[in-house]
């Protein structure tokens, strides 16, 4: 049996075996003589102690490294889902965003009517003196106060609706962003498919939606005021 010096330098040789794979180099750094580390390091790889350490030491890193690509694998996995959720926020804000302006056109039309109405009605209510014809007045007056309701009215439901498409907007991907998103979306794919082995991932294709088609014959590679009578 190796003594205790001897196993110290063992577990140094060991030690330094496993940070470079190289036993000559590793031989020197357990402080044998550089003229003869090729044939040392050659020699204590082929020692039984010396062998149970490396073997010990590669079970733990084939451990470690079994553990980082899961932590890999998941992170990837997490990657797609947030892409996908970006992806998934555009193509709802796109479909919220039709409705709201199918609703708003008309609101904004019926304003635009609106405004030339109130026009109208504040010049015949001007024109008209209260004192002698107070009846036509007060009636015009009320005319010009019912298009002044109608207006503001108007206006809310149309703020509401413009504040709607606002938030929407927000995950709205422009052209370059949605090239982009589509691009990591799929070197993902590629990543993940590649490391669970499901098939080469130059037989991939992206399709405009975003999902990933197998092919397998391709080559490699306000101020609005009322009038009151008077």
């Amino acid at each position: 049996m190796a003594s205790e010096n001897t196993m110290k330098k063992y577990k140094l040789f060991v030690a330094a075996y496993m940070a470079t794979f190289n036993a000559t180099k590793a031989a020197i750094e357990a402080g044998y003589s550089k003229k003869t580390a090729y044939s040392i390091g050659n020699k204590l790889l082929k020692k039984v102690e010396v062998a149970e350490m490396v073997a010990e030491e590669m079970k733990k890193l084939r451990e470690r490294m079994s553990d980082d690509a899961s932590r890999i694998y998941a992170e990837l996995w997490n990657q797609l889902r947030l892409t996908d959720e970006k992806i998934e926020r555009h193509n709802e804000a796109e479909k919220a965003l039709q409705v709201l302006e199918k609703k708003v056109l008309p609101i904004n039309q019926s304003l635009a009517a609106l405004y030339v109405d109130l026009e109208t009605a504040k010049d015949a209510a001007a024109e008209v003196d209260g004192r002698s014809n107070r009846e036509l007045k007060s009636e015009l007056v009320g005319e010009v106060n019912r298009i002044v309701k109608e207006i503001r009215q108007g206006e809310i439901d149309s703020r509401k609706l413009y504040s709607a498409m606002k938030q929407h907007k927000m995950y709205l991907l422009d052209a370059f962003a949605w090239e982009k998103i589509q691009t990591m979306r799929f070197n993902l794919l590629r990543d993940l498919f590649d490391r669970a082995g499901y098939k080469a991932t130059d037989k991939l294709e992206m399709s405009v939606e975003g999902g990933v088609t197998i092919i397998d014959d391709i080559p490699a590679f306000d101020d609005l005021e009322g009038v009151d009578d008077g």
